[in-house]
């Protein structure tokens, strides 16, 4: 069971009865989409682009084409579906439905819990970078969230797994590998890290001035660096528009 299983964990509620239901994306109402994802009409209806990123996962794929990245990523029952109502079922967290917004100056950015592996993030992402950077040239892996500062940010690069790096409760490393990239390096942050030398050696290490803790903001910054900053979308895009819809299998 992974963080946001057990951070998240809460009972099902009772079904509703027949005649109080709403059509699903897939039943013969809705006109086919993701199986187990209630919908309204006007959830199909374009709207303004509106930004997201923190305390959610996200690919950002550069791409053009919406449903070819749906494709790599593995979605089922792909169907249109506008900005609010998209966001709205990526966030839940118990629920397996990914957004993939409409090309975004030249990125494709595919959002939801279900693009959360869960806990093993060294074995679990750098696989799917990898396939979407061999297909797309450059793929990039985002997570955030402030109540168990857990703070993911990974890249690859024409099938290759460039940086990845986590930490969760701030100071906790689950994955660190490849070199600091420029925009890391221009930081200069010091990390606290408790597995250094420094720390294990050094009695007053916590007391410093200068550690810092890896945060939500640094996930947005790289975002903004790397491809796209989501948190600001609504400021750059308004034109209405609509994404797509789709469900991710278990792994």
């Amino acid at each position: 069971m992974g963080f946001f299983d057990r951070l998240f964990n809460r009972k099902p509620q009772p079904p509703l009865p027949s005649g109080q239901r709403k059509p699903q994306l897939g039943s013969k109402a809705g006109g086919g989409s993701p199986p187990g994802i209630q919908f309204d009409v006007a959830d199909q209806e374009p709207d303004s682009p509106q930004g997201f990123g923190y305390k959610i996962a996200w690919l950002a794929v550069r791409s053009d084409s919406p449903a070819t990245v749906a494709s790599e990523i593995g979605l089922q029952g792909l169907a249109p579906c506008n900005w609010r109502a998209g966001l709205k079922h990526a966030y839940d967290s118990k629920g397996r439905a990914v957004f993939i917004t409409p090309p975004l100056d030249g990125w494709v950015l595919a959002t939801g819990w279900a693009m959360d592996p869960g806990e093993e993030y060294a074995e679990t992402v750098p696989p799917i970078l990898q396939k979407m950077s061999d297909q797309f040239q450059d793929a990039q892996f985002f997570l955030t969230h402030r109540v168990v500062e857990l703070h993911v940010w990974a890249k690859a690069e024409n099938g290759a797994l460039v940086r990845g790096f986590g930490v969760v409760e701030g100071i906790q490393r689950i994955w660190d590998v490849g070199p600091l990239t420029t925009e890391e390096e221009n930081w200069n942050a010091n990390f606290a890290d408790p597995d250094s030398a420094e720390a294990k050696n050094d009695p007053n290490y916590w007391d410093r001035a200068d550690l810092e803790y890896p945060g939500e903001e640094h996930v947005i910054k790289l975002a903004a660096a790397w491809s796209i900053d989501p948190t600001t979308i609504d400021d750059r895009f308004t034109s209405p528009t609509l994404g797509l819809i789709g469900t991710r299998p278990p792994a």
